[in-house]
């Protein structure tokens, strides 16, 4: 997959408005474009003290590779 001039924003909500984001990303591909969007919004939702989120995508590639990182993450916490 080849690198393209990328941002990422979106809104986050919880029934309301809590807020709106835009990150200009630069050179990037999809792959980093989608869990760069995720990142942002989890760390955001963070900062505003939310700490359970459901977090919606409409890429499937972004949303697997993601949920792969957090069971490797949570496996390797708990193997050490």
């Amino acid at each position: 997959m080849g690198s393209r001039i990328a941002a990422i924003g979106g809104v986050l909500w919880d029934g309301n408005w809590i807020l709106g984001y835009n990150h200009y990303l630069g050179e990037c591909s999809i792959f980093y474009v989608e869990l760069w969007d995720i990142l942002d919004e989890l760390v955001f939702l963070q900062i505003q003290g939310y700490n359970r989120v459901v977090t919606q995508s409409n890429s499937t590639f972004g949303s697997l590779y993601w949920i792969r990182g957090v069971m490797e993450k949570l496996c390797n916490s708990k193997s050490t």
